[in-house]
Parts: C-alpha cells; structure tokens; sequence
C-alpha cells in the first residue's frame, strides 16, 4: 500500500454542537450557546473548501479510517481558531499517526500551524480560558469595582 500525502481530518461531531438559539430558559445551554457563538465556527462546507485550497490534492477522511495509520501529513479540521472540542480528536490522531507523520491543523481563519506538545498545552489554556469565560469574569468585576470611583471622579470634574 501506498502512503496518503496529506490527509485532513474531519469529525461528524463539528456540526453537531451547533445549539439552538432559543434554549435560552436552560441556563446551561445559554451557556454553551455564548462560547458557541463567541468562537465563531465554520460550516463543514467552508472548512472543505479551505482545505482544498491551502492543501491541494489533500483527501478529507473521518477519524475512524484505516487511512490515518499510513498519511504522512494529518491535518486537522479546526472549525474554529482554538480547536473548541477537538481534544479528543486529537488524542485519537496522535495514538494512530505513525513516528514519522506530521500533524498540522488548519483553522476556520485560514491559518495553518503545526501541532506539538508545546502548541497543544497552548492550545488547551487557551480553551480553559475560552470555556471557563475566566477574563471576562475579571474584567466584569474590575469595572464594577472601579466603575462608581470613575463616575465620581468625572462627576466632581463637572462632566455631565
């Protein structure tokens, strides 16, 4: 057999977290609709043709094909910029790729990067901050604090 160039890796799973707007009564699911919507993700169609433009002569294969087990170069399918729940996906890989295989992941903003551990302990603290919504919890709580001593302050400077 001979060995796949370059394969890009999709999960039928990218379209399945796409929520439904008007679950708004669960606060759970509003939730997960904020970071949802906050990531930005791209449809199936447009990550295909992205990846037919940046790899050309690529083949697009699910997780679970014999395929991934003789590729040269795995790329994986971001629909987003951070890789929102793609952890597993990328265990997945990284257990079947060969020694010598590289892993790439394009992303829904076109860039492309190499995947190492150093880039996915990255990518993990950037999803942890993304999930948790961590920074805007602090900012909130910065500018509720600081906000009366700001308005005081532009209040006795006779702003109005």
């Amino acid at each position: 057999m001979s060995d796949d160039a370059t394969l890009g890796v999709f999960s039928s799973r990218i379209e399945d977290w796409k929520l439904d707007y008007r679950s708004f009564r669960n606060p759970v699911k509003s939730l997960r609709f904020g970071i949802w919507f906050k990531s930005n993700p791209r449809t199936f169609e447009y990550m295909e043709r992205l990846f037919a433009s940046r790899f050309p002569g690529g083949d697009l294969v699910e997780l679970d094909s014999s395929r991934l087990d003789r590729a040269s170069t795995i790329v994986l399918l971001y629909p987003d910029s951070i890789g929102l729940r793609w952890m597993t996906v990328e265990r997945a890989v990284f257990k079947r790729k060969t020694r010598d295989c590289r892993v790439i992941a394009l992303n829904g903003r076109g860039r492309v990067f190499e995947v190492s551990k150093k880039t996915l302990f990255g990518l993990r603290v950037r999803r942890a901050l993304e999930l948790t919504m961590v920074l805007e919890v602090v900012f909130s709580l910065i500018l509720v604090v600081f906000l009366p001593f700001l308005f005081c302050f532009d209040f006795f400077r006779g702003r109005e």
